[in-house]
């Protein structure tokens, strides 16, 4: 009986360690940081909220803030959207990656552009 116990115990610590992130799990805010194809650094803050279980938010920079579209948490993916209007144009940006603990590796597409890599940290 005491193998089994150590296999259950095993088989729970592995399943605790692994377990994915759910919705209530990234609320908050995160600051995100990537560099643009010409190695410009750019940094901007991350803010997800829940209200009667929808996920929203926004994101906020030096450009100001824009709201945050079709914002979904499947086990530990995260993938949201956000349009940017300016001199007449509509542009949207999508957001699709991973949450392990308190990083976010995400990629950025925008249109037919290769994605950039964006890394988001909880702020403390």
């Amino acid at each position: 009986m005491i193998m089994g116990t150590r296999l259950f115990a095993g088989l729970v610590l592995a399943l605790c360690t692994v377990a994915p992130a759910a919705a209530q799990d990234i609320v908050g805010a995160w600051n995100m940081t990537y560099a643009t194809r010409d190695g410009a650094k750019m940094s901007s803050t991350l803010t997800l909220k829940s209200e009667g279980g929808t996920l929203s938010g926004t994101i906020s920079s030096a450009r100001g803030s824009v709201a945050l579209d079709e914002v979904s948490v499947k086990g530990d993916d995260v993938a949201f959207a956000v349009i940017r209007v300016g001199f007449g144009d509509r542009i949207r940006i999508d957001y699709t990656g991973k949450v392990k603990g308190d990083t976010m590796a995400l990629k950025m597409k925008v249109g037919a552009r290769e994605p950039i890599d964006v890394t988001a940290k909880r702020s403390q």
